[in-house]
């Protein structure tokens, strides 16, 4: 379902040429698993997905085999197709759950997604991404060796599952649904949402240090 939700957004955010998705079950948060791993897409625009002359996958399509399992560990390169007069080479790559509340990521090469309770208060918590330094210098050397990326065409969605729970949540520079949001808070209409950092977003994450909020201040709705 996020896949096709990302191909879609893709032709919204007109400049993008790429974009990584994955889905979101908000118990897993929850689980008494230290870590728990899932799985996205990546899909990275290129100039064709086959070789007009030898009927086999691009060159294009041969160079990202090789560089994005070498980025982000254990991603597999799933196929190419063609949406409109574009070509994107997708990826599956994973992600890692943690539930561990001690400032380190699962994996320096994985992304690392968390919802750890605020010490301040208890009732509100923060869907963090973490990139550890060695991940974003990999994601930087792409970006200056290549014509496949820049921090000015990659965004990232989140299609957030709460499990039938109605939340209460901030958004602040980011698109929640297709719609784009400055600063604002919202309550979730059914059991599934998408939140989508804009290249901006993706720019901060990768050059800054420290951690991103995907969204802040989330609380369980009371009946």
């Amino acid at each position: 379902m996020i896949k096709y939700y990302c191909i879609g957004l893709l032709l919204l955010l007109t400049g993008c040429k790429s974009h990584i998705g994955f889905p979101i079950k908000l118990s897993d948060f929850d689980s008494k698993k230290e870590s728990i791993r899932i799985q996205g897409f990546m899909s990275i625009e290129v100039s064709s997905c086959i070789d007009s002359k030898t009927k086999i996958p691009s060159d294009d399509v041969f160079k990202l085999q090789n560089k994005i399992p070498y980025i982000f560990k254990e991603s597999v390169y799933s196929h190419c197709e063609d949406e409109g007069m574009r070509s994107f080479a997708w990826f599956s790559i994973p992600a890692n759950i943690d539930n561990l509340r001690n400032s380190k990521p699962v994996d320096d090469q994985i992304i690392n997604l968390s919802f750890f309770p605020r010490k301040a208060n208890p009732e509100n918590r923060n869907l963090v991404i973490l990139l550890a330094p060695k991940l974003k210098e990999s994601i930087s050397n792409l970006i200056e060796s290549s014509d496949f990326a820049s921090l000015d065409d990659i965004s990232m969605t989140f299609e957030i599952n709460t499990g039938g729970k109605k939340l209460e949540f901030r958004v602040i520079g980011a698109y929640l649904e297709d719609t784009p949001v400055q600063y604002n808070t919202f309550s979730n209409k059914a059991d599934t949402f998408n939140i989508t950092i804009p290249p901006y977003g993706i720019k901060q994450m990768v050059t800054s240090l420290g951690k991103f909020s995907i969204i802040s201040r989330v609380r369980v709705k009371k009946p």
